[in-house]
């Protein structure tokens, strides 16, 4: 029990990390052609959607011991408040995926962002590797899909799109886990895989906000032609996520295909803004969520699938976790211009543009991955404020 004392620290991010690592891992399984309708399959789906987070919440709660109730009231009221309506949102929706990332946003005090951001990375980039592989050597299906003249892979997941936007955010987490520049050599390097990652899924958009992200990073970090820590970007980080949600409700509800500009947005994002009218219709925004019925061609004779981040939150879980979610990624934003961590900052402009064509806001293999930094980055914000109060060494985490 002392060993667990003197080396708590340590002990709960191995924990926390391993855990995530998992998690992550078990969400793009169940992405691809494998077939889990089996036992083990099952057993795995309830290993990964319930008792991932159970564990976490048991790690949550013994560094509340270890450390002193009362040295946590505050955050045990913010994570509470978060918490409950991840659950709601969870069962409202019947996306039950939506615990573990509830759990582990609020438990990611345990860690530092760059370790987060560096398990993030290596799983990501295992995980869709390794299905990539097996798809190529016959284990797993690797579904192709005829588009534009072109033939899509999947690499051994669900969807063609799959493959692409986990490596956009292997290299966003990459990036925010630098603490070196990246060499010339590299970044070289970085732009011919984008364009082969381009090549073989067709994924237009998703090659935009990886050449963005590219170009970002120089800009940013290599030449640093553009500043981050100024007030103006730290202004548009405290807006921005808002502003793109706003315009996507905007955009989306009043979409009028004679409007010259909505209908060339439209085209420029393969009908999204037409799917997100089209959410408008058949449901209402409520506070707390429910379950969205995706149409398919061929099953239902039409297609329907809220493609916008912005929207599949606000219609899926709700007006109130719709604000919620904005919030936590507007502190992220706005935590990276003030500390000025640029590959952060990258790394949250790139969901919040990337959102605009995904659904994957809250998605543990893609967008979502990032919005769990949100309990590191608080605690690192406690900890300068307790540094400046000249508190105590017993009230700083390690």
């Amino acid at each position: 029990m002392k060993y667990i004392k003197d080396n708590w620290f340590k002990t709960r991010e191995f924990i926390y990390l391993s855990l995530l690592a998992l998690e992550i891992f078990l969400s793009l399984l169940f992405r691809t052609t494998f077939n889990m309708k089996t036992p083990l399959g099952y057993l795995l789906s309830s290993f990964q959607l319930f008792y991932i987070p159970v564990l976490v919440g048991v790690l949550y709660v013994a560094d509340i011991l270890m450390t002193g109730i009362r040295n946590n009231i505050k955050k045990v009221i913010i994570d509470g408040f978060i918490g409950v309506f991840f659950i709601i949102a969870a069962y409202t929706s019947l996306d039950f995926n939506l615990l573990a990332t509830g759990v582990f946003l609020v438990s990611s005090d345990k860690s530092s962002v760059k370790n987060i951001a560096k398990t993030i990375a290596v799983t990501l980039l295992f995980g869709t590797l390794l299905f990539g592989v097996f798809s190529q050597i016959g284990i797993i299906d690797d579904r192709l899909t005829d588009r534009f003249g072109r033939i899509a892979h999947g690499f051994g997941f669900r969807r063609y799109a799959f493959p692409a936007r986990q490596l956009l955010f292997v290299l966003c987490a990459y990036i925010g886990a630098r603490v070196k520049k990246i060499s010339w050599a590299e970044l070289i390097v970085q732009a011919g895989l984008i364009w082969l990652i381009y090549y073989y899924t067709t994924q237009r958009v998703t090659l935009i906000v990886f050449v963005a992200v590219w170009v970002l990073y120089i800009v940013t970090v290599k030449y640093e032609f553009i500043r981050i820590n100024t007030k103006f970007v730290e202004f548009c980080s405290l807006t921005g996520f808002s502003v793109f949600g706003i315009f996507s409700v905007t955009v989306s509800y009043f979409y009028n295909e004679s409007v010259w500009w909505m209908s060339k947005l439209n085209s420029f994002v393969n009908n999204r803004v037409v799917l997100g009218w089209e959410a408008f219709n058949r449901y209402d925004v409520n506070l707390f969520g429910q379950e969205i019925v995706t149409d398919t061609i061929g099953e239902f004779g039409s297609f329907f699938y809220i493609d916008n981040g912005y929207l599949d939150v606000l219609f899926s879980y709700g007006l109130i976790l719709f604000i919620i979610t904005t919030i936590l990624y507007t502190v992220i934003l706005w935590y990276s211009c003030r500390k000025n961590e640029k590959g952060l900052f990258i790394w949250m402009t790139a969901t919040m543009i990337y959102n605009f064509i995904d659904n994957a806001w809250l998605d543990m293999i893609a967008t979502g991955v990032g919005v769990i930094l949100f309990g590191a980055v608080l605690n690192e914000l406690r900890k300068e404020k307790a540094e400046k109060l000249k508190l105590p060494e017993k009230y700083l985490s390690e």
